[in-house]
């Protein structure tokens, strides 16, 4: 049977006044409440916010700061070397350039103030090396690169990924150390393994690596297969193709049904020398660089002086010619006084300022970057700090 909505109504009221005894008042409407199903709303993006009290600092380039406040704001910034005045545009933004790398500002406005370090690009990764572990589907990757103080220290992280030659997943992972293990490989497929550094305004070079063998030719090593259903059609041996594999039974019943394949002969191994972690290859011998690091200091200077000739005193000269108009006793005619000269005497004159110098009042001075002493172990070849180490012997299969 189909109800109207009215019907329905008419039906609730009547069972209402039977209910509680007494009549109701004519409906004059009824607001029928539907359930509905609401779909999920996408992912909102901002677009626009409100600014006032907002003062975020960004590095986005190599010495350049991207600052968000509010809007038409004067922005006033302080640190190494620098100490000068900003505005933000209509909208709340500036962007700060020619700052040192290396170095933290501080950003102030009228909302606050915030701190932030300027960057540089990081440089090229370089030396991946893939090593076998003892683990069918594990390698250890090992990698060189510079990262100092400027390209974000210890915030500088690598991004690690290992690319088949078929059509299987890529396997990435980020550490921020110069070496990783990176699992779950197949050990029948080519790799392609690569490192690139990254800090918080870009990325650096890749150093790549590319196997011609697999871990599998190898080490000899397989992971156990997952079971599958005994009537499986894609069950298929683990090293003779042509020979298929029987199903999953006791180990008795198998031995009699099929023979089993031939295991692949044990690898024979040799021994190879190589740089320790973290050494690249020069020559005979391993080295490993680090950029030099630097400190500040304030240079100092006594002032410095050159002596001019000062006239002082004037006198008059009365020795005239008949004409009036020369001074043969010396002196320069002054009109209605004659001929006037003055006597000269040395004076000792502070000297000029120097370029990026201060005049302190008492002195000239200036901050400097000073190099720090070279670390333990390193020497300093005039571009950078290097240590030097033999080669090790290691043992790889063949």
């Amino acid at each position: 049977m189909k109800t109207s909505k009215s019907t329905f109504t008419a039906i609730v009221a009547a069972g209402l006044t039977l209910c509680l005894g007494v009549a109701l008042a004519p409906v004059a409407h009824a607001e029928t409440v539907t359930a509905t199903t609401v779909a999920s709303a996408p992912v909102a993006t901002v677009i626009a916010a409100d600014r006032s009290k907002t003062i975020v600092a960004t590095p986005t380039g190599t010495g350049q700061v991207s600052v968000i406040t509010a809007p038409k704001t004067k922005i006033k910034v302080t640190g190494k070397n620098t100490n000068r005045i900003g505005a933000s545009d209509s909208k709340g933004n500036s962007v700060i350039k020619n700052l040192t790398p290396g170095y933290t500002y501080t950003i102030t406005t009228k909302v606050g103030s915030t701190k932030v370090t300027a960057l540089k690009y990081v440089g090229k990764a370089n030396g991946l090396t893939a090593e076998t572990t003892d683990q069918f589907d594990t390698v250890n990757l090992t990698w060189n690169h510079k990262n100092t103080r400027a390209t974000g220290g210890k915030a500088t992280t690598y991004v690690v990924t290992a690319t088949p030659t078929d059509s299987q997943k890529e396997i990435s992972v980020t550490t921020s150390e110069k070496s990783t293990l990176l699992g779950g490989l197949d050990p029948k497929v080519l790799y392609r393994f690569s490192v690139t550094p990254v800090n918080a305004i870009g990325a650096g070079g890749s150093s790549t690596a590319i196997m011609d063998r697999s871990l599998f030719s190898i080490t000899g090593k397989l992971g156990t297969p997952a079971t599958k259903p005994l009537d499986s059609p894609t069950t298929k041996p683990l090293v003779t193709p042509k020979t298929p594999e029987p199903a999953i039974v006791s180990p008795a019943a198998q031995a009699n049904s099929n023979p089993q394949p031939s295991k692949p002969a044990g690898p024979t191994t040799k021994t190879i020398y190589v740089c320790p972690s973290g050494f690249s290859e020069v020559g005979a011998l391993c080295e490993k660089s680090q950029a030099y690091t630097f400190h500040d200091e304030t240079e100092t200077r006594g002032y410095t002086y050159h002596t001019v000739m000062e006239n002082y005193g004037p006198w008059k000269d009365f020795g005239t010619d008949w004409s009036g108009t020369t001074c043969p006793n010396g002196g320069t005619l002054t009109p209605g006084q004659g001929c006037m000269g003055y006597d000269s005497r040395p004076v000792s004159v502070k000297d000029s300022t120097p370029a990026g110098f201060s005049d302190t009042g008492s002195g000239w001075s200036k901050t400097v970057a000073v190099k720090d002493a070279a670390p333990a172990g390193y020497s300093d070849t005039g571009s950078a700090w290097v240590q030097t180490a033999a080669k090790e012997a290691k043992v790889v299969p063949v």
